[in-house]
């Protein structure tokens, strides 16, 4: 099979698409479900370590829920979704946006989420080849995915998500002879490790100061642990552009909501994973370019 991808690239690519749409589709129910089972569970953690009665809502959460059930739905009126509608941008497409059933609109961020997971997932196959580099990539691409949509909705990173990208990040880099892209190769383990120890605790140090002064939390340990990951995957050269990019486009996209919303930006808390992860994504195809532009002397 390898061989066929490497003698006909257009397969290659054309199957990571798909394979990339399906699991958009999946990623859909990641980022609604997996932020509702954790809280389910810190509350059932709560109630349970608070000696509580168990209540209709405690009941309630104890029912089962998790990624493979119950089975797709329709958010407003519960009934079930045919297989063939949960295709991946063709079944949104073959039901006109609204359910079958009650004919109630359906999202459209659904399919926009399952087309740019496969367009993503395209780029990197037709970047890196048919290579370890490019799987390995496309794991990281979904993930920060996942991340990037939970963080915007929730202002919440998983561990379940963050940790496993992180020890990953660190295990690909005991033995780089079986990868091939220059953007993993000359990253050593101890490049490596040092870039996980520095993105987690420049980011920390940087909150904790921020809350000697202000007296609050100026950012979750979600967005420390994210950071590291960055370190791990890509070293420690790579923080600084990841954070300088995230740092800008978060600033302005920021106070545009500011301005747009006419909040203070002392009552609003925005995510800043989305942008960490924008930032990683921009890395990955452009690593080289970036770092010339900012160490042209390096």
């Amino acid at each position: 099979m390898i061989e066929v991808f490497q003698q006909h690239s257009t397969f290659w690519i054309s199957t990571m698409v798909i394979l990339s749409a399906l699991v958009g589709s999946f990623l859909n129910v990641v980022i609604y479900r997996l932020p509702e089972m954790m809280k389910r569970q810190w509350r059932c953690e709560c109630t349970e370590f608070l000696e509580l009665d168990e209540t209709a809502q405690m009941i309630k959460d104890k029912q089962r829920f998790n990624l493979s059930f119950p089975v797709s739905h329709c958010p407003h009126c519960k009934s079930s979704i045919k297989p063939w509608f949960n295709l991946p941008v063709i079944g949104y497409l073959l039901i006109k946006g609204k359910c079958v059933n009650c004919k109630q609109p359906i999202s459209p961020r659904y399919p926009i989420i399952e087309f740019f997971t496969a367009a993503l997932g395209g780029v990197i196959a037709w970047y890196f080849g048919v290579s370890l580099d490019a799987i390995l990539l496309l794991g990281f691409l979904w993930a920060l995915i996942s991340l990037t949509m939970i963080d915007a909705d929730e202002k919440l990173l998983p561990d379940s998500i963050t940790l496993p990208l992180l020890w990953v990040g660190l295990l690909i880099h005991i033995n780089s002879s079986w990868l091939s892209s220059d953007l993993l190769t000359q990253i050593t383990l101890t490049e490596s490790l040092l870039g996980a120890a520095a993105g987690y605790m420049s980011l920390w140090s940087i909150t904790f100061l921020f809350k000697v002064i202000r007296g609050k939390e100026g950012m979750g340990a979600g967005d420390f642990k994210l950071f590291a990951v960055f370190g791990a995957w890509f070293g420690i050269k790579a923080l600084i552009p990841i954070i300088l990019l995230s740092s800008a486009v978060g600033a302005v996209v920021g106070i545009t909501i500011l301005i747009i919303q006419k909040k203070s930006i002392d009552k609003t808390t925005l995510p800043f994973g989305p942008y960490l992860c924008g930032a990683a994504l921009l890395y990955v195809f452009f690593a080289a370019d970036i770092q010339n532009l900012l160490f042209p002397q390096l």
